[in-house]
């Protein structure tokens, strides 16, 4: 049976098993009808089968105090010890411009539809027409919404007249797997540090709702190449509740170190919180650019369906959120990050997940617009790039 040692754990095999039970019964009668088809050779089976499985239990229950091996509840508990815990489903969000009667005020929750989907989304803060605002899916679960979709207007306000979204939304999440959670549990230890950068992004990311965090930092007298101010931070961060990331950012700011309040970078998020001993002080973050990303798939294959074509869709998307959750050390596993250059060649892991050994990818181009022929998309410090199944094209050749 399994052994727990100094060294590790220790089991064997149902070949093993069945090897070391059938040498046992030919000890005693080297005549012995053990052939698999015979009474004793299937009860050989069945034990065999039932010790190896027994091993497997003990394997998994040793491997369930390591967080590196460690899955589900497991992982869950673990990770518990750190204050961490396992992120829900996220909804979708999408930066949409209203128009109307200048200097009309929509309220905050305001809801606008999807047009072909019929989902409703609804504004994260108040806004004047004309301009941009943030909003968020009322369903959490990765809701797409393609540029020019977003355009009708569910809660009327007297002179509001439009809506639409320039860009995709940025889909939200599924609830976190374990390979993302161990991940970000891996990176949270960072959130009692003294490094304010690493110290602020393991606090906003473990809120919830929050998909992608880029922390930059200045810490020269003047101005960066990137616009920060001298001796500054600028957090930028998809999804999550206004309210919560303040709370998160109020005990992780730097009090020698500016924001970025006065500067003009677009979707800023400036409001007071409260610190632990009940000061208030202002607390600035960013909400980052959505850029569109267009792609374009050959695969040279006889073997795949026309209907296998939305898994290679959905797998291109789940990676640019998620990165790779199979196995290994060597694949993106944060998805696209903000500020991050989106390059054609990761593409290919999802895709190879999907086709396998029944062909191969010739090509994968991408584009800021449609029939991209590209293999990079070029992203700004404060931009994150998004896909979607519908700017999405699979060729078999």
């Amino acid at each position: 049976m399994a052994e727990i040692t100094p060294f590790g754990v220790t089991g064997k095999t149902l070949i093993q098993y069945r090897d070391e039970i059938t040498g046992e019964y030919l000890d005693i009668d080297a005549n012995w009808n053990v052939n698999p088809e015979s009474p004793d050779g299937q009860a050989i089976a069945i034990w065999s089968e039932s010790f190896a499985n027994l091993d497997e239990q003990v394997q998994y229950a040793y491997m369930s105090r390591d967080p590196a091996t460690a899955v589900n509840q497991a992982l869950d508990d673990i990770a518990d010890y750190a204050g961490i815990e396992r992120l829900d489903a996220t909804p979708s969000t999408a930066t949409v411009t209203v128009s109307g009667t200048a200097g009309t005020v929509i309220p905050a929750g305001s809801r606008v539809r999807q047009a072909v989907t019929g989902t409703t989304w609804a504004t994260d803060e108040d806004v004047t027409i004309p301009g941009d605002v943030n909003v968020t899916a009322t369903e959490d679960g990765r809701l797409a919404a393609p540029q020019n979709t977003l355009t009708e207007i569910v809660d009327a306000v007297a002179g509001w007249s439009s809506v639409t979204n320039d860009n995709a939304a940025a889909q939200g999440r599924d609830v976190e797997s374990d390979t993302q959670f161990r991940l970000r549990r891996n990176l949270s230890v960072a959130q009692p540090s003294q490094n304010q950068v690493d110290s602020i992004f393991a606090a906003v990311a473990n809120v919830d709702g929050v998909t992608q965090v880029r922390v930059y930092e200045n810490d020269e007298n003047t101005t960066d190449a990137n616009g920060l101010n001298g001796n500054s931070t600028a957090t930028f961060v998809q999804g999550g509740d206004i309210e919560d990331i303040q709370a998160a950012l109020v005990v992780r700011k730097n009090p020698g170190s500016g924001m970025n309040r006065d500067n003009s970078f677009p979707n800023e998020v400036t409001d007071t919180a409260e610190t632990p001993l009940g000061n208030l002080v202002p607390i600035t973050f960013f909400r980052p650019e959505l850029v569109t990303v267009y792609a374009e798939v050959t695969i040279n294959t006889s073997q795949i369906s026309e209907g296998e074509k939305a898994d290679i869709k959905q797998a291109i998307v789940d990676f640019a959120v998620e990165g790779y959750t199979g196995s290994g050390d060597g694949f993106t596993q944060r998805g696209f990050r903000i500020g991050e250059v989106i390059s054609s060649g990761k593409l290919f892991t999802p895709v190879n997940e999907v086709v396998g050994a029944r062909g191969y990818v010739e090509t994968i181009f991408i584009g800021a617009s449609a029939s991209p022929s590209g293999q990079l998309v070029n992203v700004d410090f404060n931009e994150l790039g998004v896909f979607d199944v519908d700017n999405i094209e699979v060729i078999f050749s």
